[in-house]
C-alpha cells in the first residue's frame, strides 16, 4: 500500500510536504507489547520440506521458532490461495507447532494481561484448540464438547476454570478471533470476538498468569484435542491493548485478508482537511 500526493496535478514525491503526510503501511509491531507473530504468507518465515511445515518463524522481536511437532499423525501443512488469495497453514487434527521455554531462551510470559488475534477457519467440531500451555494457563478452544463456541481456560479451576462465549457460527470459512484478558481492567477483564464483533465476555477474570518452564503449542492443547482447520496469521501481545490499537490490530488483518467485520480503518479527516486546505488531494492505492 502506498500513498501519493498531487500538487497542482503534478506528483511531487520528494517533496518535504509529501515526505511528511506519507503513511507508512501498519504491521502488528507498530503496537506495543507483541510477544508472538506467526504469518502464513510471509515467505521468509515459513520453512518447509514438499509442503509440510518444518519450522514457523516468529515475526516478533523475541524471534521464537516453532517446530513442527512428532505426534504420530499428519504434519502442518502450507496451502495456497486459502482466503483472499493468501495462503494458510493447514492442521488436519493430529498435529501441531510449538516452541518451548528453552527454545525461546526465555520465559513465556504472559504476565496478567493479553490480547490474541488469529485468522482461523474451523473444520472440526470438538475441542478445536488455537493456543495452549503445558502449566495449562491458557488455553483457546474453537468448540469445546461439541458446543459451537469459544472457549478460555486460565489458572485452576477454582481460580478462573473454562470459560465460554455464547454460540458462534463458524460455517466453513475464516474469521479473526480474538480473546482480550485484562485482570486489572474495571470492566470485564475477559472478553470474546469474532470478527469484530464482541460474543462474550465475563468481569472479574481472574488469571493469565506467568508460565514457568512451559512449551507454547499451536494446534493441540498438551496431546489432546489437536485442531482441525486452518491458520493464516496469529498476533499475540503480552498487553492489554486499547481499543484503538485493537481496532487497528483487527483492521490489519481483516483487509489483508479481505474479510467481512466491525474492524474499521483509523479516521484520516484530520490528515485530509490539511491536504484539501493546501489545495492538494491525496490518493492512495495498492
Amino acid at each position: 500500500m502506498y500513498a501519493r500526493l498531487l500538487c497542482g496535478g503534478l506528483v511531487f514525491g520528494a517533496c518535504s510536504l509529501c515526505q511528511a503526510m506519507a503513511v507508512a503501511p501498519f504491521e502488528p509491531s507498530h503496537v506495543s507489547g507483541l510477544s508472538v507473530w506467526l504469518d502464513a504468507n510471509d515467505s521468509g518465515t515459513v520453512h518447509t520440506t514438499a509442503g509440510v511445515v518444518d519450522t514457523w518463524d516468529d515475526k516478533s522481536a523475541n524471534g521464537y521458532v516453532f517446530t513442527r511437532d512428532t505426534n504420530g499423525g499428519n504434519d502442518p501443512t502450507l496451502v495456497d490461495d486459502q482466503v483472499g488469495g493468501l495462503a494458510a497453514v493447514d492442521f488436519d487434527g493430529t498435529d501441531s507447532v510449538s516452541v518451548s521455554e528453552t527454545d525461546a531462551d526465555g520465559p513465556l510470559d504472559f504476565s496478567d494481561s493479553l490480547n490474541f488475534f488469529a485468522v482461523i477457519r474451523v473444520d472440526g467440531a470438538d475441542n478445536e484448540t488455537i493456543t495452549s500451555t503445558t502449566s495449562y494457563a491458557h488455553i483457546w478452544q474453537a468448540h469445546y464438547l461439541g458446543s459451537p463456541a469459544v472457549s478460555m481456560y486460565s489458572g485452576n479451576p477454582a481460580n478462573a476454570g473454562w470459560q465460554h462465549s455464547n454460540a458462534v457460527d463458524w460455517g466453513t470459512s475464516f474469521h479473526i478471533l480474538e480473546v482480550f484478558v485484562d485482570t486489572g481492567n474495571a470492566g470485564d477483564d475477559l472478553r470474546f470476538f469474532v470478527d469484530g464483533e464482541l460474543v462474550g465476555s465475563k468481569a472479574d477474570y481472574m488469571g493469565v498468569i506467568d508460565l514457568p518452564n512451559s512449551t507454547l503449542w499451536v494446534g493441540q492443547q498438551s496431546g489432546v484435542n489437536f485442531l482441525d482447520g486452518a491458520i493464516s496469521e496469529l498476533v499475540m501481545y503480552k498487553a492489554s491493548l486499547s481499543d484503538t490499537d485493537r481496532n487497528e490490530v483487527g483492521w490489519y488483518l481483516q483487509d489483508k485478508y479481505g474479510l467481512e467485520g466491525s474492524y474499521v480503518p483509523e479516521p484520516a479527516a484530520a490528515m485530509l482537511s490539511l491536504v484539501l486546505a493546501g489545495g492538494l488531494a491525496m490518493r492512495r492505492g495498492k
